[in-house]
């Protein structure tokens, strides 16, 4: 269902604009690759020029546009997120009426972007509240999030939605995770590694482990995680993790080796452990297969070290309301961008089951 693979994704500071105009042909010229019609790409154009206006109008601090390309299933899209650490905004649904402006604008730029787009969401972190911190961390700024598919899918070919964002450590030009997401007879198969280092050796590391996975679809979590352990003899090992999710049982299962974060939201009763050590290399534990409830209003979240673990989207949120139910491509970027460890890849997967 998903291989590792770096998705084309551009980064652009708003700063004057000039960088308006940049960013606006950069992600155009990612949309004539994709089969918009004229039509389409006038739409894209549009809300790029919006939310990077928007954050040029409000002397966003450290404002960027992230743009991406998307595809599920037979459906090709573009993803476009503004983000920005500023002050916030406290009234959310105002600031997307028309007419409603605090930066001297005509105040259509937010409304006209939903109006254009076939996905929205937006997040909004005020200073003015009072924030709530989980192990230091206290969100800031804005981050709005616009999705336009060539064609809007009437429905989907898989019961599963799945986020991966994959950065390789500055330098790299590959990142040493990988990720492997496949339907199995049961539900789904989640699998994140991470090669030992970085750079390309890591890189081969991981893919060897993710070749071993696709070709072990009938295996179970326990003789899995013992193969790829012999398949990976010789080389410089990896941080393994892998996940079943069994929605006919509303359960999951899952086994990891090294230091990988799993977690869930809403939270479960307990924690997810991991055993120490490398896939590999050391001789492995004695392993232990677990198991917690699951249910369809679950998103699972796994990541590399290059993300830090002091986060919880259930604990931070504007009005102390968790920030969980917003689209988890959106929640991503504010996880990457606040909890990045700095000299390392990071890879961050999300998956749902649709409604």
């Amino acid at each position: 269902m998903y291989r590792s693979h770096q998705m084309e994704l551009t980064y652009t500071i708003i700063q004057s604009s000039s960088d308006v105009g940049s960013c606006r042909r950069s992600v155009r010229a990612m949309g004539e690759r994709l089969p918009f019609s004229e039509e389409k790409l006038g739409y894209l154009e549009l809300i790029v020029t919006e939310l990077a206006n928007n954050l040029l109008a409000h002397h966003a601090e450290k404002g960027v546009i992230v743009a991406q390309c998307l595809e599920e299933g037979k459906a090709q899209g573009i993803e476009v997120i503004a983000m920005d650490l500023g002050p916030g905004i406290s009234r959310v649904e105002e600031a997307m009426r028309d007419g409603v402006s605090s930066g001297g604008t005509l105040g259509i730029g937010l409304g006209s972007v939903v109006r254009n787009s076939d996905e929205f969401d937006i997040i909004s972190f005020p200073s003015t509240e009072s924030m709530p911190r989980f192990r230091g961390w206290q969100p800031t700024g804005t981050g709005v999030m616009a999705r336009l598919w060539v064609e809007r899918p009437k429905g989907w070919n898989s019961p599963w939605r799945v986020v991966v964002h994959e950065d390789p450590c500055p330098g790299e030009t590959v990142s040493g995770d990988g990720v492997g997401v496949w339907t199995t007879p049961l539900g789904l198969r989640v699998v994140v590694c991470d090669g030992l280092g970085h750079g390309p050796i890591a890189h081969d590391v991981s893919q060897r482990a993710l070749d071993y996975c696709a070709n072990s679809l009938d295996s179970d979590l326990f003789n899995l995680v013992h193969g790829v352990d012999e398949h990976l003899r010789g080389t410089r090992g990896c941080a393994f993790a892998v996940v079943d999710i069994h929605p006919g049982i509303k359960q999951l299962s899952y086994l990891g080796v090294g230091n990988l974060l799993v977690r869930m939201v809403p939270r479960p009763k307990s924690t997810f452990l991991l055993h120490r050590g490398i896939v590999g290399t050391q001789r492995l534990p004695k392993l232990r297969v677990r198991t917690q409830e699951w249910s369809d209003a679950s998103t699972l979240w796994l990541a590399s070290d290059g993300l830090s673990y002091r986060w919880d989207l259930e604990s931070v949120g504007p009005m102390g309301r968790s920030v969980s139910a917003h689209d988890p491509s959106l929640l991503r970027h504010f996880l990457v961008r606040d909890h990045r460890r700095e000299h390392d890849d990071v890879t961050v997967v999300a998956v749902q089951e649709r409604s």
